[in-house]
C-alpha cells in the first residue's frame, strides 16, 4: 500500500510541475501533459526511486543516495520529455528547453520526495 501512496504522490508532483511548465509556459496540450506525467511517473518511480535510490549506497549515506537519485531523475526526465515529446507534442514547441526547465524544477522536488520514500516506503533495505 505504501508503494501506491508513493506513486500517487509522485504523480501529483510530476503533474503539477508539468502543468505549470509544459502546459502554461510552453503551450503543450493538457492531455499530452497528463500522458507525459503518467509515463514519467511510472518510469521514474521504477528506475529512479526503487532501483537507483533504493540501491545506490548504504542506508546510512542518505545524502549520497539522494544526490545520485536526484541527478539520475533529472537526466531520465529530460530524456523522456524530449523523446516522448517528439512523438506526442506539436513540433513547433521548443522541446529541449521545455524538457530542461521541467527536469530542473522536478529534480528539486525529487530531493524532498526521496526523503519521503526513504522514511515510508524503503523501510527494509537490501544494502546496509
Amino acid at each position: 500500500m505504501e508503494h501506491v501512496k508513493a506513486i500517487l504522490l509522485k504523480f501529483i508532483l510530476v503533474a503539477v510541475v508539468f502543468s505549470v511548465i509544459l502546459t502554461w509556459l510552453f503551450d503543450v496540450e493538457w492531455g499530452d501533459t497528463l500522458w507525459l506525467s503518467a509515463i514519467v511517473t511510472l518510469m521514474a518511480y521504477i528506475v529512479g526511486d526503487l532501483m537507483i535510490f533504493g540501491h545506490s549506497a548504504a542506508a546510512s549515506e542518505r545524502k549520497k543516495r539522494n544526490l545520485i537519485a536526484t541527478v539520475s531523475d533529472f537526466f531520465l526526465v529530460f530524456v523522456l520529455i524530449w523523446w516522448l515529446g517528439i512523438v506526442m507534442v506539436d513540433p513547433d514547441i521548443e522541446l529541449i528547453l521545455a524538457a530542461l526547465v521541467a527536469s530542473l524544477v522536478l529534480a528539486a522536488g525529487e530531493w524532498f520526495y526521496h526523503l519521503y520514500i526513504d522514511r515510508h516506503v524503503l523501510t527494509e533495505r537490501v544494502m546496509d
